[in-house]
């Protein structure tokens, strides 16, 4: 499961099945017996309702964040939405330690929404998080992973994600590279990265804010990376401060 916060703080794929129904059609043949008399069409026959069709991703596939205690409180979350389609692009690419890429960038696939309410004396600020599937991210030098999102369902940020043992424990860390990235200071619609290690425990939920060109690190001693929470976020539109937009994900070398 995701474990990210409102939304600072990601886990299993959705489908939405459509069902369909239908019944045949009887055919009633008219015809004029002996007598001249002629037959009457057959009563038609009831046919069964179609089942109700799904409206979105099931609660069990699409993940509910973690509500940071530091952070405000949200007045609602919603239940998981259908993502809708978009013009925009998300990828991941992975860096070599020459700085270089390896093999071709990977698109992000999207999942599910969900839409969390903060209430709040200017208005009721809204963050609309878009989870997208897991990628398969490594441990260690060589590793890092590149993000480049542009307007990808409102978010508009690039920058590069880490997965290191180190200090004892394990450290999943975030740098933003691109000025659109939120870092205006309204946590809840702010950038967040948050360590998992093989003992199942989780290091502190960390705010990627405010600066560019910084690593941004959750830590957890005593085992090593399992996987990293990820999530990055814009105004949006730009200059809005009362709706946000985030992408957030999974990622590890089990991924």
């Amino acid at each position: 499961m995701y474990s990210f916060r409102a939304p600072r703080s990601l886990r299993s794929l959705a489908a939405t099945a459509m069902i369909c129904s239908g019944g045949l059609v009887g055919l009633t043949l008219l015809g004029t017996p002996v007598g001249g008399a002629t037959s009457q069409p057959s009563a038609p026959t009831s046919q069964p309702s179609a089942p109700p069709l799904p409206t979105g991703p099931s609660a069990a596939a699409c993940p509910m964040p973690t509500i940071s205690p530091n952070g405000s409180q949200p007045s609602s979350i919603s239940p998981p939405e259908a993502v809708p389609s978009t013009t925009g692009t998300g990828t991941f690419q992975k860096i070599g330690a020459n700085g270089q890429p390896i093999g071709p960038a990977v698109p992000q696939t999207p999942v599910c929404q969900r839409t969390l309410s903060y209430p709040s004396a200017a208005g009721d600020p809204t963050v609309v998080v878009t989870f997208v599937g897991n990628y398969q991210q490594n441990v260690g030098s060589g590793n890092v992973v590149e993000f480049v999102d542009s307007n990808y369902y409102g978010v508009n940020c690039d920058g590069y994600t880490d997965l290191v043992n180190a200090y004892g424990g394990g450290i999943a860390e975030t740098q933003l590279y691109t000025s659109y990235c939120n870092t205006d200071g309204y946590t809840p619609g702010e950038g967040a990265v948050q360590v998992f290690d093989g003992n199942s425990t989780s290091g502190g939920d960390v705010t990627v804010a405010p600066n560019f060109g910084q690593w941004y690190g959750s830590y957890d001693g005593g085992s090593t990376v399992l996987y990293g929470n990820f999530q990055i976020c814009s105004e949006n539109p730009v200059g809005s401060h009362t709706n946000y937009s985030c992408v957030a994900w999974s990622a590890g070398p089990y991924k």
